[in-house]
Protein backbone atom coordinates (compact mmCIF):
# COMPACT_ATOMS: atom_id res chain seq x y z
CA UNK A 1 0.00 0.00 0.00
CA UNK A 2 1.51 3.20 -1.13
CA UNK A 3 -1.09 6.48 0.50
CA UNK A 4 0.02 10.06 -0.16
CA UNK A 5 -0.67 11.79 2.65
CA UNK A 6 -0.74 15.64 3.41
CA UNK A 7 -0.56 17.00 7.51
CA UNK A 8 -1.30 20.20 7.31
CA UNK A 9 -1.18 22.39 10.94
CA UNK A 10 -0.93 26.37 9.63
CA UNK A 11 -1.04 27.09 13.64
CA UNK A 12 -1.72 30.70 12.73
CA UNK A 13 -3.56 31.99 15.20
CA UNK A 14 -1.59 29.30 18.25
CA UNK A 15 2.26 28.57 16.61
CA UNK A 16 3.82 25.94 18.67
CA UNK A 17 0.01 24.95 20.16
CA UNK A 18 -1.04 21.59 21.12
CA UNK A 19 -2.20 21.04 17.42
CA UNK A 20 1.64 21.53 16.25
CA UNK A 21 3.29 19.11 18.42
CA UNK A 22 0.43 16.63 17.54
CA UNK A 23 0.61 17.10 13.94
CA UNK A 24 4.27 16.69 13.98
CA UNK A 25 3.86 13.52 16.22
CA UNK A 26 1.59 11.89 14.05
CA UNK A 27 4.03 12.84 10.55
CA UNK A 28 7.20 11.18 12.68
CA UNK A 29 4.69 8.13 13.64
CA UNK A 30 3.53 7.84 9.67
CA UNK A 31 7.34 7.90 8.58
CA UNK A 32 7.78 4.85 10.77
CA UNK A 33 5.19 3.42 8.75
CA UNK A 34 7.37 4.01 5.42
CA UNK A 35 4.51 5.64 3.90
CA UNK A 36 5.16 8.76 1.47
CA UNK A 37 4.19 11.69 3.45
CA UNK A 38 4.52 15.30 3.41
CA UNK A 39 4.02 17.47 6.26
CA UNK A 40 2.67 21.04 5.54
CA UNK A 41 3.73 23.72 8.21
CA UNK A 42 3.12 27.43 8.29
CA UNK A 43 3.82 29.56 11.52
CA UNK A 44 4.58 32.49 12.32
CA UNK A 45 7.71 31.39 14.07
CA UNK A 46 9.41 29.38 11.47
CA UNK A 47 9.24 26.49 9.40
CA UNK A 48 9.54 22.82 11.00
CA UNK A 49 12.82 20.95 9.68
CA UNK A 50 12.32 19.11 6.61
CA UNK A 51 8.66 20.85 5.70
CA UNK A 52 6.89 21.65 2.02
CA UNK A 53 5.69 24.78 1.27
CA UNK A 54 1.96 25.65 0.04
CA UNK A 55 3.04 25.65 -3.50
CA UNK A 56 4.71 22.44 -3.67
CA UNK A 57 1.55 21.17 -1.83
CA UNK A 58 -0.50 22.54 -4.22
CA UNK A 59 1.39 20.56 -7.69
CA UNK A 60 1.43 17.51 -6.02
CA UNK A 61 -1.85 14.89 -5.47
CA UNK A 62 -2.59 13.56 -2.37
CA UNK A 63 -4.78 11.01 -0.69
CA UNK A 64 -5.14 12.00 2.10
CA UNK A 65 -5.39 15.59 3.76
CA UNK A 66 -4.98 15.39 7.93
CA UNK A 67 -6.11 18.58 9.04
CA UNK A 68 -5.92 18.99 12.65
CA UNK A 69 -6.71 22.62 12.71
CA UNK A 70 -9.79 24.52 11.75
CA UNK A 71 -7.35 27.11 10.71
CA UNK A 72 -6.26 25.06 7.68
CA UNK A 73 -9.72 25.29 5.51
CA UNK A 74 -8.31 27.59 3.32
CA UNK A 75 -5.92 25.69 2.07
CA UNK A 76 -8.06 22.73 1.89
CA UNK A 77 -10.74 24.77 -0.45
CA UNK A 78 -7.39 25.78 -2.25
CA UNK A 79 -6.03 22.88 -2.91
CA UNK A 80 -9.70 21.14 -4.15
CA UNK A 81 -10.21 24.23 -6.39
CA UNK A 82 -6.23 24.03 -7.91
CA UNK A 83 -5.87 20.34 -8.30
CA UNK A 84 -9.30 19.23 -9.10
CA UNK A 85 -8.48 16.64 -6.79
CA UNK A 86 -10.68 15.54 -4.06
CA UNK A 87 -8.73 13.74 -1.41
CA UNK A 88 -10.60 12.01 1.75
CA UNK A 89 -9.93 14.40 4.13
CA UNK A 90 -9.52 13.25 7.94
CA UNK A 91 -10.44 16.15 10.72
CA UNK A 92 -9.14 15.52 14.14
CA UNK A 93 -10.91 18.48 15.68
CA UNK A 94 -9.03 19.72 19.08
CA UNK A 95 -10.81 22.87 19.14
CA UNK A 96 -14.22 20.68 19.49
CA UNK A 97 -15.18 22.84 16.77
CA UNK A 98 -18.51 20.99 15.83
CA UNK A 99 -19.87 22.43 19.35
CA UNK A 100 -20.19 25.25 17.90
CA UNK A 101 -22.92 24.19 16.38
CA UNK A 102 -24.82 24.27 19.63
CA UNK A 103 -23.02 27.23 21.10
CA UNK A 104 -23.32 30.76 21.35
CA UNK A 105 -21.18 33.12 19.67
CA UNK A 106 -17.41 32.67 19.79
CA UNK A 107 -14.46 32.48 17.60
CA UNK A 108 -15.87 29.22 15.69
CA UNK A 109 -19.50 30.55 15.78
CA UNK A 110 -22.10 29.72 12.55
CA UNK A 111 -22.11 33.60 11.80
CA UNK A 112 -18.51 33.56 10.98
CA UNK A 113 -16.46 32.97 7.88
CA UNK A 114 -14.80 29.98 9.54
CA UNK A 115 -17.59 28.30 10.05
CA UNK A 116 -18.89 28.75 6.49
CA UNK A 117 -15.62 27.02 5.28
CA UNK A 118 -15.92 24.32 7.45
CA UNK A 119 -19.22 23.54 5.95
CA UNK A 120 -17.66 23.60 2.41
CA UNK A 121 -15.52 20.87 3.46
CA UNK A 122 -17.78 18.51 5.31
CA UNK A 123 -18.48 16.33 2.16
CA UNK A 124 -15.16 15.24 2.01
CA UNK A 125 -14.22 14.24 5.25
CA UNK A 126 -13.91 10.74 5.73
CA UNK A 127 -13.63 10.19 9.26
CA UNK A 128 -13.76 12.99 12.27
CA UNK A 129 -11.88 12.16 14.85
CA UNK A 130 -12.84 13.12 18.47
CA UNK A 131 -11.54 13.38 21.49
CA UNK A 132 -14.11 12.59 24.00
CA UNK A 133 -17.11 10.85 24.44
CA UNK A 134 -19.05 14.38 24.76
CA UNK A 135 -17.47 15.77 21.76
CA UNK A 136 -18.74 12.41 19.98
CA UNK A 137 -22.06 12.93 20.44
CA UNK A 138 -21.89 16.70 19.57
CA UNK A 139 -20.95 15.48 15.88
CA UNK A 140 -23.32 12.35 16.08
CA UNK A 141 -26.72 15.12 17.06
CA UNK A 142 -25.50 18.03 14.46
CA UNK A 143 -23.44 16.85 11.71
CA UNK A 144 -25.64 13.88 9.31
CA UNK A 145 -23.40 11.04 8.26
CA UNK A 146 -20.45 11.94 9.34
CA UNK A 147 -17.75 8.45 10.84
CA UNK A 148 -16.05 9.71 13.92
CA UNK A 149 -13.19 7.95 15.05
CA UNK A 150 -12.97 8.25 19.06
CA UNK A 151 -9.50 8.69 20.55
CA UNK A 152 -8.27 9.83 23.57
CA UNK A 153 -5.19 11.48 23.35
CA UNK A 154 -4.17 11.84 27.05
CA UNK A 155 -0.45 11.01 26.90
CA UNK A 156 1.64 12.25 24.05
CA UNK A 157 4.43 10.07 22.92
CA UNK A 158 7.00 13.40 23.69
CA UNK A 159 6.16 13.00 27.47
CA UNK A 160 7.52 9.44 28.00
CA UNK A 161 10.76 10.64 29.15
CA UNK A 162 13.09 8.53 32.13
CA UNK A 163 15.40 10.72 34.16
CA UNK A 164 18.43 9.92 35.97
CA UNK A 165 17.93 12.80 37.83
CA UNK A 166 15.37 12.77 40.60
CA UNK A 167 14.78 15.51 43.11
CA UNK A 168 12.71 14.11 45.74
CA UNK A 169 11.90 17.36 47.89
CA UNK A 170 10.93 19.39 45.02
CA UNK A 171 7.38 18.94 43.09
CA UNK A 172 5.77 20.89 40.77
CA UNK A 173 1.91 21.52 40.47
CA UNK A 174 0.21 20.99 37.27
CA UNK A 175 -2.42 23.24 36.18
CA UNK A 176 -2.58 27.05 35.97
CA UNK A 177 -2.72 29.43 38.47
CA UNK A 178 -5.85 31.30 38.28
CA UNK A 179 -8.07 31.06 41.45
CA UNK A 180 -11.17 31.12 39.33
CA UNK A 181 -10.23 27.92 38.17
CA UNK A 182 -7.63 25.52 40.77
CA UNK A 183 -7.84 26.53 44.59
CA UNK A 184 -4.14 27.52 44.81
CA UNK A 185 -4.65 28.77 48.50
CA UNK A 186 -4.64 25.05 49.47
CA UNK A 187 -1.42 24.94 48.13
CA UNK A 188 0.03 27.79 50.14
CA UNK A 189 -1.80 26.88 53.35
CA UNK A 190 -0.16 23.33 53.21
CA UNK A 191 3.14 24.38 52.64
CA UNK A 192 2.83 27.34 55.66
CA UNK A 193 1.68 24.25 57.75
CA UNK A 194 4.81 22.38 56.81
CA UNK A 195 6.65 25.41 57.49
CA UNK A 196 5.21 26.67 60.63
CA UNK A 197 3.84 23.90 62.51
CA UNK A 198 5.81 20.51 61.51
CA UNK A 199 9.64 19.48 62.39
CA UNK A 200 9.95 18.22 58.65
CA UNK A 201 12.53 20.86 57.53
CA UNK A 202 14.83 19.94 59.86
CA UNK A 203 15.77 16.80 57.77
CA UNK A 204 14.38 17.34 54.97
CA UNK A 205 13.72 19.74 51.85
CA UNK A 206 11.31 21.37 50.17
CA UNK A 207 10.67 23.49 46.84
CA UNK A 208 7.29 24.06 45.00
CA UNK A 209 8.02 25.00 41.23
CA UNK A 210 5.07 27.11 39.76
CA UNK A 211 4.40 27.66 36.34
CA UNK A 212 4.86 31.49 35.47
CA UNK A 213 1.23 31.91 33.77
CA UNK A 214 -1.93 33.65 34.78
CA UNK A 215 -2.07 35.40 37.98
CA UNK A 216 1.24 35.20 39.01
CA UNK A 217 1.75 38.25 40.51
CA UNK A 218 -0.72 38.08 42.79
CA UNK A 219 0.68 34.86 43.92
CA UNK A 220 3.63 35.68 44.26
CA UNK A 221 2.49 38.91 46.42
CA UNK A 222 0.65 36.81 48.68
CA UNK A 223 3.34 33.84 49.03
CA UNK A 224 5.97 36.65 50.64
CA UNK A 225 3.19 37.95 52.23
CA UNK A 226 3.13 34.56 54.13
CA UNK A 227 7.37 34.49 54.28
CA UNK A 228 7.34 31.45 52.06
CA UNK A 229 9.19 32.48 49.11
CA UNK A 230 12.49 30.40 49.67
CA UNK A 231 10.26 27.14 49.20
CA UNK A 232 8.89 28.58 45.58
CA UNK A 233 10.11 29.08 42.39
CA UNK A 234 8.21 30.32 39.16
CA UNK A 235 8.94 29.19 36.19
CA UNK A 236 7.92 30.62 32.41
CA UNK A 237 6.30 28.70 30.11
CA UNK A 238 9.52 26.66 28.76
CA UNK A 239 9.26 24.66 25.12
CA UNK A 240 10.69 21.18 27.21
CA UNK A 241 8.66 21.22 29.82
CA UNK A 242 8.12 17.65 29.82
CA UNK A 243 12.08 17.38 30.33
CA UNK A 244 11.62 19.56 33.62
CA UNK A 245 9.20 17.22 35.18
CA UNK A 246 10.98 14.14 34.40
CA UNK A 247 13.42 15.90 36.79
CA UNK A 248 11.25 16.40 39.56
CA UNK A 249 9.86 14.24 42.61
CA UNK A 250 6.30 14.26 42.00
CA UNK A 251 3.52 16.66 41.32
CA UNK A 252 0.30 17.70 42.83
CA UNK A 253 -3.01 19.02 41.64
CA UNK A 254 -5.16 21.36 43.15
CA UNK A 255 -9.13 20.93 43.15
CA UNK A 256 -10.23 22.55 40.22
CA UNK A 257 -13.60 23.71 38.25
CA UNK A 258 -12.55 21.93 35.24
CA UNK A 259 -9.85 19.43 35.71
CA UNK A 260 -7.51 18.52 32.73
CA UNK A 261 -7.14 14.51 32.65
CA UNK A 262 -4.95 14.99 29.71
CA UNK A 263 -2.30 17.49 32.22
CA UNK A 264 -2.41 14.97 34.78
CA UNK A 265 -1.91 11.73 32.92
CA UNK A 266 0.77 13.28 30.69
CA UNK A 267 2.66 14.08 33.90
CA UNK A 268 2.66 10.59 35.25
CA UNK A 269 4.05 9.33 31.64
CA UNK A 270 7.06 11.83 33.03
CA UNK A 271 7.16 8.81 35.90
CA UNK A 272 6.18 11.38 38.56
CA UNK A 273 3.73 10.54 40.89
CA UNK A 274 0.49 12.48 41.44
CA UNK A 275 -1.04 13.93 44.53
CA UNK A 276 -4.49 14.22 43.53
CA UNK A 277 -8.10 15.64 45.09
CA UNK A 278 -10.19 12.67 46.14
CA UNK A 279 -13.42 14.93 44.84
CA UNK A 280 -11.91 14.93 41.28
CA UNK A 281 -10.12 11.95 41.40
CA UNK A 282 -13.04 9.67 41.13
CA UNK A 283 -13.50 9.68 37.22
CA UNK A 284 -14.17 6.68 34.86
CA UNK A 285 -11.50 6.79 32.07
CA UNK A 286 -11.26 4.41 29.24
CA UNK A 287 -8.11 3.33 27.71
CA UNK A 288 -7.39 2.79 23.95
CA UNK A 289 -7.76 -1.39 24.64
CA UNK A 290 -11.55 -0.70 25.76
CA UNK A 291 -10.31 -1.10 29.91
CA UNK A 292 -11.98 1.33 32.13
CA UNK A 293 -10.07 3.08 34.72
CA UNK A 294 -12.37 3.91 37.67
CA UNK A 295 -9.82 6.72 39.32
CA UNK A 296 -7.43 8.89 37.52
CA UNK A 297 -4.62 7.98 40.41
CA UNK A 298 -4.86 4.79 41.95
CA UNK A 299 -4.12 5.42 45.84
CA UNK A 300 -0.56 4.64 46.57
CA UNK A 301 0.36 2.91 43.06
CA UNK A 302 0.65 5.82 41.31
CA UNK A 303 0.30 8.87 43.81
CA UNK A 304 -1.63 9.59 46.73
CA UNK A 305 -5.26 10.79 46.67
CA UNK A 306 -5.83 13.71 50.15
CA UNK A 307 -9.29 14.94 51.19
CA UNK A 308 -10.07 17.96 48.48
CA UNK A 309 -9.35 21.12 50.44
CA UNK A 310 -8.15 19.91 53.55
CA UNK A 311 -4.86 21.72 53.45
CA UNK A 312 -3.30 19.78 56.47
CA UNK A 313 -4.38 16.34 55.01
CA UNK A 314 -2.37 17.85 51.64
CA UNK A 315 0.50 18.93 53.78
CA UNK A 316 0.78 15.51 55.23
CA UNK A 317 0.54 13.60 51.76
CA UNK A 318 3.47 15.96 50.54
CA UNK A 319 5.27 15.05 53.57
CA UNK A 320 5.12 11.61 52.63
CA UNK A 321 6.22 11.65 49.21
CA UNK A 322 9.21 13.00 50.54
CA UNK A 323 9.63 10.69 52.85
CA UNK A 324 9.07 7.36 50.96
CA UNK A 325 11.23 4.26 51.26
CA UNK A 326 13.25 4.35 47.63
CA UNK A 327 11.64 1.61 46.85
CA UNK A 328 8.12 2.27 47.31
CA UNK A 329 9.05 5.42 45.37
CA UNK A 330 10.66 4.15 42.31
CA UNK A 331 7.90 1.47 41.90
CA UNK A 332 5.36 4.40 42.16
CA UNK A 333 7.05 5.75 39.38
CA UNK A 334 7.45 2.80 37.69
CA UNK A 335 3.81 2.72 37.72
CA UNK A 336 2.97 6.21 36.84
CA UNK A 337 4.43 5.95 33.31
CA UNK A 338 3.10 2.65 33.25
CA UNK A 339 -0.70 3.59 33.67
CA UNK A 340 -0.39 6.26 31.79
CA UNK A 341 1.18 4.43 28.91
CA UNK A 342 -2.72 3.18 28.13
CA UNK A 343 -3.43 6.16 27.40
CA UNK A 344 -0.65 6.50 25.31
CA UNK A 345 -1.13 8.91 21.99
CA UNK A 346 0.38 6.05 19.62
CA UNK A 347 -2.52 3.90 19.99
CA UNK A 348 -4.80 6.96 18.66
CA UNK A 349 -2.16 7.40 15.39
CA UNK A 350 -2.73 3.73 14.85
CA UNK A 351 -6.59 3.74 14.97
CA UNK A 352 -6.87 6.82 12.51
CA UNK A 353 -3.85 5.46 10.55
CA UNK A 354 -5.64 2.16 10.48
CA UNK A 355 -9.17 3.94 9.31
CA UNK A 356 -7.16 5.68 6.28
CA UNK A 357 -5.99 2.14 5.04
CA UNK A 358 -9.40 1.18 5.02
CA UNK A 359 -10.58 3.73 3.71
CA UNK A 360 -7.91 3.42 1.19
CA UNK A 361 -8.26 -0.31 0.18
CA UNK A 362 -12.20 0.23 -0.37
CA UNK A 363 -11.22 3.50 -2.86
CA UNK A 364 -8.57 0.93 -4.42
CA UNK A 365 -10.84 -1.91 -4.81
CA UNK A 366 -13.67 0.56 -6.30
CA UNK A 367 -11.33 1.27 -8.85
CA UNK A 368 -9.99 -1.63 -10.25
CA UNK A 369 -13.32 -2.76 -10.07
CA UNK A 370 -13.98 0.26 -12.68
CA UNK A 371 -10.95 -0.65 -14.82
CA UNK A 372 -11.84 -4.49 -14.78
CA UNK A 373 -15.63 -3.74 -16.64
CA UNK A 374 -13.84 -1.24 -18.99
CA UNK A 375 -12.17 -4.41 -20.46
Amino acid sequence: MYMRILITDYGKYIPYGSSYYESLEFFNFLKNKSEDVDILKKFLVSPVEGSIDEDQALIRKYDYIVSYSPFDFDFIIKYIKTTKVIPGIIFIDLFNFARTIESKLSLFSKERSLFKKFVKILPYVERYVVVSEVQEDSVHRNIYGIDTIYTIPYAKERYFIKSDKIFRDKFVFTGRLNKSINNIDILLKAVDYIVKDTDFLESHNLLCILTNTDNAEEVKNKIERMNLSEYFIFVPPIKNYQELLASLGFAVVLPAKDIRISNVIETMATGLPVLMPDKENNVKIRSFSGGIKENIVEDGRNGLVYEDNDYKELAEKIMLMISLNEQTYMEMRHYASTYASYFSSKYEYQKIYDAMKEIYSEKTRDIQKNEFSKL
